[in-house]
């Protein structure tokens, strides 16, 4: 026997379990036809509840909800709702003045009587369990209908008593097999749990501003944030300040984009990262409702946070972002910090590099320097600190002119007049660290290594 109510109470757990995955609250429901549709077809319902709806909460006005379920046709002179225990499907009588349903109707097609949205009770309002309160000289009077069979109120009242029970019962054998069987249930229930209040904004927004920074860790390396730094300097500095462009070159690890300002992280986001796409109707556009890509939430957060900022309070799409962020890179509220620093819009701009990028290669103003030089002289000498790209000019120039049928020889070190010798062929001569490396000049032969670059140079005048 207590192997039965075992299984009996995880049964009634599993259902109960589904229904709270079906259900989801709303601060809306779709106002038309098209918007129901786009909304069920992000819901996706499947057998054995097909079909979407969403409806006000029994007795609630203002609040709704969207759940999969399986309805037919609900009869005139009543207004579909989901039950305020369960969620499920009910209907109740349309007391309003006017608006009400005055026929059969299928509830997908609830949308066309608002009034259902609204408070439609009137002034006897009545609930799914037919009872009445009356307050006369403040004693309270429970009256059950008259269509109540005797025996019906402690039914009622048992069912009433039991739920509760049934489910506070379900939680303790289902804890108690998960500690034993070690499932790990409520360690992935509690990752999927945002950490705060629902109706706590400032702790929500925090918490999606984070998730920037998550994305482009994810989606850029340091090698890239690094030649951003070259690439978009102009840009970066005109938008966002000096400040921002040091922080950029201060940058030792991902983990340090924290730190970068949060229009900056958007901006890297939007122009740098390659697998970053962008949303269907474009960057600084509200997406469309259908729109569920990266892209798409990346620039809904940044419009959110701005009507935020101007004072919104109302966001439809706040708490599906932030169950696929979570989806995406996992629960960060372990990790988000929330610093009440005021309220600065994330300003969107396109950002023009004033480099190109070529094969993994940025050139920088000094690469054209350098073939520009080439085009009037015979030769030219690139010096600068250690690690400033010297190397990878000479690599760059020297492919360059191979691809265009040049003679292209390499060396490392000093050089001789022999060296020069063309023999009327184009001959590109290519010499890495002409006068020695770091901490190892070859300055014994600096003064032939002058010299013979002298005497080539009058020759060739």
């Amino acid at each position: 026997m207590a192997h039965f109510n075992t299984v009996l109470l995880l049964f009634i757990l599993c259902q109960l379990s589904r229904a709270a995955q079906d259900y989801l609250p709303m601060s809306v429901c779709p106002p038309g036809a098209r918007e129901w549709q786009i909304e069920a077809d992000r819901k996706k319902c499947q057998q054995p509840t097909p079909d979407y709806l969403c409806a006000a909460i029994e007795n609630w006005p203002g609040h709704f909800g969207e759940i999969c379920t399986k309805f037919g046709l609900s009869p005139s002179g009543t207004c579909v709702v989901l039950n305020n225990l369960t969620h499920n499907v009910d209907s109740v009588s349309c007391n309003a003045q006017e608006g009400c349903p005055d026929k059969p109707y299928n509830p997908k097609e609830l949308y066309n009587w608002p009034v259902c949205y609204g408070d439609f009770y009137g002034k006897d309002r009545t609930t799914s369990t037919q009872i009445k309160t009356n307050v006369q000289e403040n004693t309270t009077v429970i009256i059950f209908e008259q269509d109540a069979e005797p025996g019906d109120s402690g039914l009622i009242i048992g069912v009433v008593l039991a739920i509760p029970l049934i489910i506070i019962c379900s939680l303790v054998v289902v804890f108690i097999l998960d500690k034993r069987f070690e499932w790990g249930l409520m360690e992935r229930l509690s990752s999927c749990i945002p950490a705060f209040h629902t109706n706590d904004l400032p702790r929500k927004f925090a918490t999606l501003k984070h998730y920037l920074v998550v994305i482009l860790k994810h989606s850029s390396k340091m090698e890239e944030l690094k030649d951003v730094t070259v690439l978009f300097k102009t840009s970066i500095v005109e938008h966002f300040g000096e400040a921002s462009l040091k922080s950029l070159c201060n940058l030792n690890s991902l983990d340090d984009n924290q730190n970068l300002d949060i229009s900056l992280v958007y901006n890297l986001l939007r122009n740098v990262c390659k697998n970053v796409t962008p949303p269907k109707r474009g960057w600084s556009y509200e997406p469309s409702a259908d729109d569920v890509s990266l892209g798409a939430d990346i620039e809904r957060i940044r419009l959110m946070w701005n009507r935020y900022c101007d004072g919104e309070t109302e966001f439809l799409y706040i708490r599906e972002i932030l169950v696929r962020m979570v989806d995406r890179y996992g629960s960060i509220s372990d990790v988000v910090k929330f610093e009440d620093t005021g309220r600065k819009k994330i300003l969107s701009f396109e950002m023009n590099p004033e480099c190109q990028e070529e094969n993994g290669v940025v050139l920088t103003k000094a690469f054209k320097e350098v073939l520009d030089i080439l085009d009037l002289e015979n030769c030219v000498v690139v010096k600068g600190a250690v690690g400033t790209g010297k190397s990878t000019c000479l690599n760059y120039v020297g492919d360059l002119y191979q691809r265009n049928q040049w003679e292209v020889m390499r060396m490392t070190g000093s050089i001789t007049r022999s060296d020069l010798f063309v023999d009327g062929k184009r001959k590109l001569l290519c010499c890495d660290n002409l006068f020695g490396v770091y901490n190892r000049g070859n300055f014994a032969q600096t003064a032939e290594i002058i010299e013979v670059l002298d005497n080539y140079y009058i020759e060739q005048k």
